[in-house]
């Protein structure tokens, strides 16, 4: 039961409208800038804020849900079999303990009987109506009904202890009636379960065929912070993002020539992958 809720959870994560990123850094590189032939290094540390947002499902983001259902699937598949595995132990182990308790009632009888038939032998022994052989006989056949009669005893000892472990501490009589399970056999949901991961992968293969696009925009609002904006194929999730950088530059001059600075405000790019191969 455990597993059939952890894939219902991450069922439901897959699902999620959005997701936040986090990451952080620290570089230190050393770059030459011409003209000036000034050499510069520069030690910086980013931080970086994201949210991808996420409509609906498309490409990767519906096989990672469909994935998940599948698991999902499997987990309460799983449950069900286990559940109705132990709904049948317990039914047999409740006959076992009806069939018990029958055989120690009918031992207990034949003791009684036993411990009877012995009174008599032996009253009819001292009449002299019956031989010492007579009364050996009689207390054998009582020997053999009280070893039966505690026999049964402990298989109906035994057989409650393993119906015990299966549904707790009930009497026959208040052992609840088990419904059979409904609906497809685990083998049948395991053979769809697995003819789905089929078509999965087969889609996956076939997208992984086409070509993907993005798009980038950045707005650099600060000479530390920027805005933005991307997009691609794959997913077609609109992703924002915000980024600081605090760099630390020292720079030295082998030239009088002056450094040539340039600052970019905003940039856009557009991009296009397409990897192929002989199948």
């Amino acid at each position: 039961q455990l597993g059939a809720r952890a894939a219902s959870q991450q069922l439901e994560a897959a699902r999620g409208s959005f997701e936040f990123g986090f990451q952080g850094g620290y570089g230190l590189s050393e770059f030459k800038t011409t003209p000036g032939d000034v050499f510069s290094t520069q030690d910086s540390a980013q931080l970086g804020l994201s949210v991808t947002l996420r409509p609906f499902l498309y490409g990767d983001t519906q096989d990672a849900y469909t994935r998940a259902e599948l698991q999902a699937r499997q987990a309460r598949t799983g449950y069900r079999a286990t559940l109705a595995a132990l709904q049948i132990q317990a039914v047999l182990g409740s006959e076992q303990s009806r069939f018990a308790r029958e055989g120690l009632a009918s031992s207990t009888q034949g003791l009684e009987l036993s411990k009877t038939l012995l009174g008599v032998t032996q009253t009819q022994l001292e009449r002299g109506v019956v031989s010492p052989a007579d009364l050996r006989e009689a207390q054998s056949r009582y020997a053999d009904a009280f070893e039966r009669t505690t026999a049964a005893a402990e298989n109906l000892r035994l057989a409650g202890n393993s119906l015990e472990s299966l549904v707790g501490q009930v009497t026959l009589e208040t052992l609840p009636e088990f419904a059979l399970p409904i609906g497809k056999t685990s083998e049948e949901e395991g053979a769809e379960v697995a003819l789905e991961n089929a078509r999965l992968l087969v889609g996956q293969a076939n997208r992984a065929a086409l070509p993907t696009g993005s798009v980038s925009y950045t707005l650099n609002t600060s000479d530390n912070t920027s805005l933005g904006f991307s997009l691609e194929s794959r997913t077609f999730q609109p992703k924002l993002s915000f980024n600081y950088a605090d760099p630390s530059q020292s720079s030295r001059q082998v030239s009088a020539n002056p450094a040539i600075q340039a600052n970019t405000t905003q940039s856009v790019q557009l991009g296009l992958a397409w990897t192929f191969g002989p199948s």
